[in-house]
């Protein structure tokens, strides 16, 4: 038995790194798409909804709007739903059981992820944003600042936001909409460690991946131009 499972799983190491990779580059997307809210922009020169990169030294941005920040909660929650559905394909179990329960199995886990991550986006750009008056996009360091400054700057927006006055705060609406999303998600997601050790430990994942997601929002202008060399 030893001998046909190792293949099988030697097998699924390459989809999961490809699963990783995909998550990585949808979130670097999202980041730096939502960098602008739709139909906003911070200047007339802009010839799209998401077509000018915001710079945290920037003071003509005009203020964003509740309805902007839902239209952007709704924009940003695809690619959860994208990344929750990698990870769950990637996730089943290799042994050979009845069809049937693996197709019920993935469809509970993907609705309980697909809800997860779209709670958790609407409550951080959205409610929470709304309710604490804070501005939810990222706001550039800029490729001047080298990269060390850049990387933790980026890492460091979870916890410092603008607010809507254009001074930098505790970004309360991410940890607290973060720490809402979980609770809610302790109600109908049967995985949810509903501890508080539990909770604590969901909350500052969600924070780190919104780390990673800052960064790649940070790096992805330097990225692509390596790639596509323009």
């Amino acid at each position: 038995m030893d001998s046909v499972a190792r293949p099988r799983n030697g097998r699924r190491r390459p989809a999961k790194v490809f699963a990783l990779a995909l998550s990585l580059v949808l979130a670097g997307v999202s980041a730096a798409r939502a960098q602008q809210t739709p139909s906003e922009s911070n200047g007339p020169q802009s010839h799209g909804r998401f077509s000018v990169r915001l710079g945290k030294d920037s003071t003509d941005v005009p203020p964003i709007t509740t309805k902007a920040r839902f239209r952007m909660a709704a924009e940003r929650s695809w690619v959860g739903v994208a990344t929750a559905a990698t990870g769950v394909g990637v996730s089943q179990e290799p042994a050979p059981v009845d069809q049937a329960q693996i197709a019920a199995g993935f469809g509970t886990r993907l609705a309980a992820a697909a809800a997860d991550n779209t709670i958790a986006t609407f409550m951080t750009t959205a409610v929470a944003s709304s309710l604490f008056r804070q501005d939810p996009r990222y706001f550039a360091a800029g490729r001047d600042k080298g990269f060390a400054r850049r990387a933790a700057y980026a890492a460091s927006r979870v916890l410092v936001t603008r607010g809507e006055s254009g001074r930098p705060q505790f970004n309360v609406s991410r940890v607290a909409g973060n720490a809402g999303a979980v609770g809610i998600s302790t109600l109908y997601n049967p995985t949810t460690d509903s501890s508080v050790s539990g909770m604590l430990t969901s909350v500052g994942t969600r924070l780190l991946w919104d780390a990673v997601s800052n960064e790649l929002g940070e790096f992805w202008p330097d990225i692509r131009r390596a790639i596509f060399r323009h």
